[in-house]
């Protein structure tokens, strides 16, 4: 995946989902992850939010 401009979150999804903490998480995705996944949010100290998502 290429990524055009260094200003841009990516975010990835494998049993959870990584966000680079320079961004910050809109409040409405965090009530979606909570909510509707039932997802606990970590910050973890490898600069990465951290949401686990065991189905």
């Amino acid at each position: 995946m290429e990524v055009k401009s260094k200003r841009c979150p990516l975010l990835s999804f494998v049993y959870g989902v990584w966000l680079d903490c320079r961004f910050n998480l809109r409040p409405s995705y965090e009530a979606i992850v909570k909510g509707y996944y039932k997802a606990e949010i970590r910050n973890t100290k490898i600069f990465f939010f951290f949401f686990l998502y065991c189905p």
